[in-house]
């Protein structure tokens, strides 16, 4: 099942994400909800050409299990770009605490933050 809609050989729909990687489904033209291949094109062509937040498919649609769909893409496309720029980062966990340390931090502010997790 993808989004509502099963996958089924042969209706193939081909789409160019944000980062111009090609992605191809293969739907049955309506799913059991009644979403159909042609409303799911249409909603990712209105996110992708839209200019304004107001015109997204996911701001005038936030409930819809599309636009979950949609939001989890985007969301995973700016982390992997955030990643890509973010600072080196030391995580030392003690019991149920974490601290995110920066490795370039001098050795007293270091043995500070780390004096208070895990307690």
């Amino acid at each position: 099942m993808a989004v509502g809609i099963a996958l089924r050989p042969g209706e193939e729909v081909s789409m160019l994400t944000g980062d111009a990687k090609h992605l191809a489904f293969n739907f049955i033209a309506m799913g059991p909800d009644g979403m159909s291949t042609e409303f799911c094109i249409a909603a990712w062509n209105q996110q992708r050409n839209s200019t304004r937040k107001e015109d997204d498919f996911t701001f005038e649609n936030p409930d819809h299990p599309f636009s979950y769909a949609m939001c989890s893409i985007a969301n995973r496309i700016a982390l992997a770009a955030y990643l890509k720029s973010a600072k080196p980062t030391v995580c030392i966990k003690r019991g149920s605490s974490i601290a995110a340390i920066d490795p370039g931090l001098d050795r007293a502010r270091t043995d500070f933050i780390l004096a208070r997790i895990g307690q």
